[in-house]
């Protein structure tokens, strides 16, 4: 008896094994099935010119969300819907907006280049990537006080009176993207006919911006050297077909612009400010990737003792790739960059 035991626990003990293999197994198929449904693209693009980026003093009598475009407006977005066109070919297309006018007209312009079959379904209209809320009224000389405190607090915690701080619409762009993503990873339940091949987000410029800081948890400081995109600029989250993941394409589409300051000091004790140019083309983490940041400044690597970001209150400083001692300076910190970007 003794030996049939043994014999059907070893039975049960295999069938066990198999059955958490073909659970492993099912679960890698439907990652994948997941994974090759998803969108070739996403697409972000800024409204076109509008009335209040023409003239400011518009904000003081009409709602930031009733502001129209301006007749240039209409024009750029039928050439962003034609250069829309032109990426995406006759793949299919589904439309995210801002519901404010201004993205719907620039929605409008765009759809105008394409043919209705590539549209899969009803545009989806969603107030969390709207833009950021500045009071329901803009009186200039306040406003104007408010971008000038702004300067010494920063664009990312900010916080308007009435209004918001650009962390508040980084809450709400992270809840849109977690419904974006419930949505696209349940693509593949669809009819192939009905799965967008390119996702497109007609939004704001902030907006934009702070989708791409959750996307690729960029920290605040690299948000910050983020030049905000021009009207119906458009920017391209390409999918890698073999991971599933995006990465900002820059071919034949716009390219985010970035620069980013930092002070340098040299190994015969001077100190200058330089710029650095395209800042979002160093491979992550930025920061502390000190040969490439020289290299974007034409700089030697053995001519640099360190490299200084930010303000007093928090400097990081960087030893450089030679080992030289760090110069001593007031208010420096050692303080690597948080969060640290992949």
């Amino acid at each position: 008896a003794s030996g049939a035991e043994a014999e059907a626990a070893d039975e049960i003990s295999q069938l066990k094994a198999r059955i958490h293999a073909l659970e492993g197994e099912l679960s890698a198929h439907s990652k994948e099935r997941v994974r090759a449904a998803r969108p070739k693209r996403i697409i972000l693009i800024r409204h076109g010119e509008s009335e209040g980026n023409v003239n400011k003093y518009r904000y003081e009598t009409v709602p930031d969300a009733h502001i129209s475009l301006t007749e240039r407006g209409q024009e750029q977005a039928l050439e962003c819907g034609q250069k829309l066109k032109r990426l995406v070919g006759d793949q299919r297309v589904a439309f995210y907006v801002s519901p404010f006018r201004r993205t719907r007209q620039t929605l409008a312009g765009v759809k105008q280049a394409l043919c209705p079959d590539q549209i899969v379904r009803d545009d989806r209209l969603d107030p969390r990537i709207r833009e950021q809320e500045f009071g329901n009224y803009q009186v200039v000389p306040e406003m104007e006080k408010c971008f000038e405190e702004r300067k010494s607090v920063g664009r990312f915690w900010y916080r308007f009176p009435h209004g918001e701080s650009g962390a508040d619409v980084y809450q709400r762009i992270s809840n849109f993207l977690e419904s974006m993503f419930r949505e696209l990873d349940v693509n593949y339940q669809r009819p192939e006919s009905r799965r967008p091949e390119n996702l497109v987000v007609v939004t704001h410029g902030l907006t934009m911006r702070l989708f791409c800081m959750r996307f690729f948890r960029w920290s605040v400081e690299t948000f910050e050297t983020v030049w905000n995109p021009g009207n119906c600029e458009m920017w391209v989250l390409q999918c890698d077909e073999s991971t599933g993941s995006y990465s900002l394409s820059t071919e034949k589409v716009d390219k985010p612009l970035s620069m980013r300051k930092v002070r340098v000091f040299m190994a015969d004790g001077s100190v200058i400010e330089r710029e650095i140019p395209d800042y979002l083309g160093i491979p992550p983490p930025r920061q502390s990737n000190t040969a490439a940041i020289l290299d974007k400044l034409g700089l030697d690597q053995k001519d640099v003792t360190a490299l200084s970001f930010g303000n007093e209150e928090a400097t990081i400083l960087e030893q450089a790739v030679t080992g030289s001692p760090v110069p001593s300076a007031p208010g420096i910190s050692m303080l690597p960059e948080f969060p640290t970007e992949p």
